[in-house]
């Protein structure tokens, strides 16, 4: 019989280590080489450790922990080992409503601006 370490998920309460499900997220997520390498760099500059302790607790069903190191170098942003594929699609989610927001903005100036100059000529 193999002995399996156990693996640790950052819980919610008071910030408590809790034991997890057994079952690896590489099951459950599938992993490439480049999305893995994509998800790392999203990771490590465009999440502060308090972004990721958040995003951690949203999503603990895809990150595993075999110890408490592996555990703060996630939080840290060393490494990354949730799924891949939610944290990129995650992120293409943030540039399209930032996108939206800024496209919206252009147009409510644009309009504001029309209606400024009709008020004026009349």
């Amino acid at each position: 019989m193999t002995h399996m370490l156990p693996i640790y998920t950052l819980g919610t309460e008071h910030s408590i280590i809790l034991p997890g499900a057994h079952d690896t997220v590489a099951d459950k997520c599938g992993r490439s080489e480049n999305g893995q390498e994509r998800a790392q760099n999203i990771w490590a500059y465009c999440f502060s450790p308090q972004d990721r302790i958040k995003y951690i607790r949203k999503n603990r069903q895809q990150f595993e922990f075999h110890d408490y190191r592996q555990m703060i170098d996630v939080v840290r942003g060393r490494c990354f080992t949730g799924c891949a594929s939610d944290l990129v699609n995650w992120r293409r989610q943030v540039r399209v409503s930032a996108w939206r927001f800024a496209l919206l903005f252009c147009v409510a100036t644009w309009i504001a601006i029309v209606l400024a100059v009709i008020r004026a000529l009349s």
